[in-house]
């Protein structure tokens, strides 16, 4: 117990992403996240950002804006890729093993060099879509988030569940596609894994 004790303690790591990445004051990190900003790409996080890389490796990548508000926390094994722009509200708390991406890497736009779209819709072929996730969510384990949604605030998404398309503010939303199962949010179906991601 002790071991597993020392290995998931809290490591302070200073983060190299560039110029291009501003982190507000008291941002945390648990163990090395992968943190890059590419071919122009911006991030901005706001104050008292909290993510995890214990046990598992977390990512940050932006080739295009990565907007992440205050006291925001995100847990271990996260994967988030801006190539156009991904959004993320204040006070939202995100489970292990979260994967976002404004694109699926498929269709013409999609291509080196290919102008991405900035419509909110996932369209065939359209290759890029912005993403944003709203003030105070929710966000279960195991949740991937595709390019184009649209999580509105105060909502909650269960463990395991695939956001394509919109949700609006203040629903749970369960399944593969998530769909809304109560139009008055609850936390108590969401799934943070062995630790609340704070």
């Amino acid at each position: 117990m002790k071991a597993l004790r020392t290995l998931l303690r809290r490591v302070e790591t200073s983060v190299a992403a560039g110029s291009n990445a501003s982190f507000g004051p008291d941002a945390r990190f648990d163990g090395e996240p992968t943190v890059i900003t590419q071919q122009g790409g911006r991030m901005e996080v706001g104050a008292r950002f909290s993510l995890s890389s214990l046990p598992v490796q977390s990512h940050l990548v932006s080739l295009g804006m990565l907007s992440i508000g205050n006291d925001v926390s995100i847990a271990h094994g996260a994967a988030v890729a801006a190539f156009t722009m991904v959004t993320i509200g204040d006070r939202t708390r995100i489970g292990p093993f979260f994967i976002v991406m404004d694109t699926d890497f498929h269709g013409e736009r999609a291509q080196s060099g290919a102008k991405p779209t900035t419509r909110t819709a996932v369209g065939e072929g359209s290759g890029f879509a912005p993403v944003t996730i709203g003030a105070d969510v929710r966000i279960g384990a195991n949740v991937t988030v595709l390019r184009g949604s649209v999580i509105g605030d105060g909502a909650t998404i269960a463990a395991g569940s695939v956001v394509n398309g919109r949700i609006p503010g203040g629903a749970l939303a369960s399944g593969v596609p998530a769909r809304v199962v109560d139009q008055s949010a609850t936390t108590s179906m969401v799934d943070f894994g062995d630790a609340d991601p704070c």
